[in-house]
């Protein structure tokens, strides 16, 4: 279990950890984070690689209710989740 990995690390880092988590996962074992979407390279590199068929991604967002800043902000979340969607369609595409 990990919380929010991504706020220790900068840009250059993240994508390099979720590749690291990525790896682990890959070895037989099963990884449960939560994570802030921010530039999110963290979970784009994660679902790059493991596709549908390894992650799968749960929108805490719909668990709480979102402050003002939040709700007049949706967009951004949106786009983001949407990112990580089509990677995680890529790879799975990968996979066949």
């Amino acid at each position: 279990m990990i919380d929010t990995p991504e706020g220790s690390l900068d840009i250059a880092y993240e994508k390099r950890a979720g590749d690291m988590l990525a790896m682990y996962a890959e070895s037989g074992h099963q990884v449960v984070m939560t994570a802030n979407l921010n530039s999110s390279q963290l979970l784009l590199a994660l679902a790059r690689r493991c596709g549908r068929l390894g992650m799968r991604l749960c929108k805490m967002m719909d668990w709480a209710e979102l402050s003002a800043v939040q709700r007049e902000e949706e967009e951004l979340f949106e786009t983001a989740y949407e990112a990580i969607e089509k990677a995680l369609d890529g790879g799975l595409q990968q996979l066949k």
